[in-house]
């Protein structure tokens, strides 16, 4: 009697079934591999554990074969760009091929720091508009026209003299061409004082000397227009100092002297002291008559420091410009 068998797919019980009907359902693949089959008093085990019987391959597609990639191409794990395989750094979002990293780009700043750099950058243009507009205000005053000869009134005891001032004065420190005819001296301005030989100058004048000499503090920085109208108010109020001792005879020589040892330098220190010095004589007016030739001689000087504060200084001392003192005294009344 032949052996009879029976088989479980997904639960259910079939059979029972002769060997051969058996062989057929595992090579047409209605039987699988992990079925469960038996004998007739047999425990169930699966069908691939039973010898003789053979079980149909799945049909399958086949593989597509593999993409073709481009050697000369890498593209970027970051941001899926692509570009040469030679390179080490993405310029879409700079990713370091060597690190496995983003790189901060120099363009790329946070919000705070670009509006922080927006609002400086802002302010200092505000800074340096207002400086330029207090200059040109505090550089324009009342002109003044006349002969082109300075006379003052003759004096008792006083020396008078008449000294033609320059025809054309150069550019003064705002940049401005001058032509023409110089205006007079006012014929209310005092002569000039000659100190008596014998006299001891007041400790003023010394103290004005040390003042003028001193540039040390532009020795380290740029000099800016504001820092020489602050430096010239404080030589100013040491100036008044040494008029209100009528001590202006004894400061002409000493500055005149500085001038002319310190004019030929090219030490940026010692242009800002012919400066001072020019400045200085130029607030002293008329009292400085004496010396005019050497101002006029400082209009063609090279540095613009120089022949600029030249310029002004003869203008004050004709009376087309208004010395530091006026001003102050003009803006109390």
């Amino acid at each position: 009697m032949a052996t009879e068998w029976y088989c479980r797919i997904d639960g259910t019980d079939f059979g029972p079934f002769e060997a051969a009907d058996l062989k057929r359902m595992t090579s047409s693949g209605r039987l699988g591999p992990t079925d469960l089959v038996r004998k007739q008093d047999g425990k169930w085990v699966q069908a691939n554990t039973v010898k003789g019987l053979s079980f149909a391959v799945p049909a399958t597609s086949p593989e597509p074969p593999p993409a073709k990639v481009d050697a000369s191409v890498k593209p970027c794990p970051a941001c899926k760009s692509s570009g040469p395989a030679t390179r080490v750094l993405c310029i879409d979002c700079g990713y370091d091929f060597r690190t496995g990293k983003r790189r901060v780009r120099a363009g790329q700043k946070t919000g705070s720091k670009t509006m922080l750099l927006v609002a400086g950058g802002a302010g200092v243009i505000l800074l340096v508009a207002g400086v330029i507009v207090y200059l040109v205000a505090f550089n324009r005053g009342t002109e003044r026209t006349g002969p082109a000869v300075a006379q003052r009134p003759a004096s008792a005891g006083r020396h008078v003299e008449k000294v033609p001032l320059p025809s054309n004065p150069g550019p003064d420190v705002t940049g401005k061409s001058h032509s023409g005819d110089a205006p007079a001296m006012p014929p209310d301005q005092p002569p000039i004082l000659v100190p008596n030989a014998k006299s001891k100058a007041p400790d003023s004048v010394a103290k004005l000397l040390t003042e003028v000499k001193d540039a040390s503090q532009f020795a380290n920085r740029e000099v800016d227009a504001l820092s020489l109208l602050l430096r010239q108010g404080e030589l100013a109020g040491v100036l008044e100092g040494v008029q209100n001792d009528g001590g202006e005879g004894y400061v002409v020589p000493e500055l005149l002297k500085l001038i002319d040892e310190r004019q030929v330098s090219r030490n940026r220190v010692d242009l800002l002291v012919v400066n001072q010095a020019v400045f200085v004589l130029g607030e002293l007016g008329p009292k400085a008559q004496e010396a005019v030739p050497a101002l006029k001689g400082l209009l063609n000087h090279q540095e613009r420091l120089v022949s600029g504060q030249a310029s002004f200084a003869l203008e004050v001392m004709n009376g087309t410009k208004e010395s530091w003192a006026q001003k102050k005294k003009r803006r109390k009344g």
